[in-house]
Order: structure tokens, then sequence, then C-alpha cells
């Protein structure tokens, strides 16, 4: 399903932002010239718009195999590696208050991570144990009808 979907939506969403790129970047990019960089290096273009699919049917599998919120963590830390690396590769200076703010919003969504995880787990344990409290009741049920005990 989550392929057949992707197969409905990919073609929309590739058009809607071949069209926006053509109507908001295309007059620089014929200006600069940038076209023939493209046309110079199709290979190279080719296998950076595959690794671009890779990672959208990655994303379904992730999800499928985990959950959207084992995505978000592994979202926030792609995320936190570019900072990282900006501020020790090329000495970014960042500001104590674009410190703090980063900081309070990775603790943030640590946060929430954590009380999704444990709503799910507390889920989880609910639904085992009504479905074994149902078992333990068919048992005796069925075990009252036999006479047996």
């Amino acid at each position: 399903q989550v392929l057949e979907s992707i197969y409905w939506l990919a073609p929309a969403g590739g058009l809607c932002l071949f069209l926006t790129g053509v109507i908001v970047e295309g007059p620089k990019v014929r200006e600069t010239g940038d076209v023939s960089k493209v046309l110079a290096n199709p290979l190279t273009f080719f296998l950076a718009a595959s690794l671009g699919l890779c990672v959208q049917l990655l994303t379904n599998i992730v999800i499928k195999a985990t959950s959207a919120t084992a995505l978000k963590v592994l979202s926030q830390i792609r995320n936190t590696i570019p900072v990282i690396y900006g501020i020790v590769v090329y000495a970014e200076i960042i500001t104590s208050t674009s410190a703090i703010g980063y900081l309070i919003s990775v603790l943030a969504f640590g946060a929430y991570t954590k009380i999704k995880m444990d709503v799910a787990a507390a889920k989880s344990a609910a639904d085992k144990a009504a479905a074994a409290e149902k078992a333990t009741e068919d048992i005796e049920m069925g075990q009252a009808k036999t006479g047996t005990s």
C-alpha cells in the first residue's frame, strides 16, 4: 500500500516541483548558464536524483519496519549532524541564544518521543492484558459448558 501511494502521488508531486522550479528558478538558471552543468554531468545528476528516490523508499520501509517515531528520531539525528559538522570543521560561530534554542528543541523532541513511546508501550500492555483476560474467560466458559474444571 505504501508503494501504491507513491505510485499515484509521485507524478503529481514531481510535476508540481518541476513547474515551481521552472517558474521560480528557471530565469536565473538560464541567465547563469547552469543548465550546461547538468548537461555536462548527466550521470552525476542522475545518481543524485536516484539517491533522493532511495531516501524516499527507505523512509517508507523504516516506518513500516519500526514506527513513525523512530523515523522522527533518525531525522533529528540527521539534522543535528550538519550543525555539529559546521561547528567542528568550518569553525562556525554559534551564539549562546542559538545553542540554547537548539538544545531546547532537541530536549523537547526527546521528551515528546519518550512520552509517545511510553503511551504506545502502555497501550500494547493493556491490549495484551485484555486479550489474556478474554482468553481466560473463553477457556472458563468452555469448561463450564463441558462440565470440566
